[in-house]
């Protein structure tokens, strides 16, 4: 069986143009996005061009339905090798002084809870695989890394046994 690849935010922007890249590389991926239509445009485009492509509807901020995904994925599949938490960013175009606080609070919980929810599923089944990869977009990690060394998306590194650890766990440098 091919590699396959759960990528959250997979049907807009950075996570569409990741699923195609990963789907011509042969990967299944599975695109999981708080908009279910635009996943299913998604997985209808990877596999017009010959990929493998599943798109189920998810909201990041809710760990039961993170834990509904990964089991739903494990089971289809029987592994994950892949992780791309590309849900995030701001949904909003204002100022900071313009934010309220429950505004301010939808930001964070998208895209920091969502992707410790995320690796906090997935890393059991990469630890009994021995495998797998979590990565995150520049974009978002540019925002949360004071040094890259020290960055939050370092969550699934922190489960591997050191000699492991060596490898990045990020999209790009």
């Amino acid at each position: 069986m091919s590699q396959v690849a759960l990528i959250t935010g997979g049907a807009n922007g950075i996570g569409r143009a990741v699923a195609h890249r990963m789907a011509a590389g042969g990967m299944s991926v599975v695109i999981a996005d708080f908009d279910g239509a635009a996943a299913e445009s998604v997985k209808s485009e990877i596999a017009e061009s010959g990929g493998k492509a599943a798109a189920l509807s998810v909201d990041v901020t809710r760990a039961n339905e993170i834990k509904a995904l990964v089991t739903d994925v494990g089971k289809r599949y029987g592994q994950i090798d892949v992780l791309a938490n590309i849900a995030g960013g701001s949904f909003y175009t204002k100022r900071i002084e313009e934010f309220t606080w429950a505004e301010w609070k939808e930001v964070i919980d998208v895209n920091l809870k969502g992707t410790f929810l995320m690796c906090r599923e997935v890393a059991p089944i990469m630890q009994r695989q021995k495998r797998g990869r979590s990565k995150r977009s520049r974009r978002a990690r540019k925002h949360r890394c004071a040094r890259k060394r020290f960055c939050v998306q370092r969550v699934f590194d922190a489960t591997q046994p050191r000699a492991r650890r060596a490898r990045g766990t990020h999209a790009s440098p």
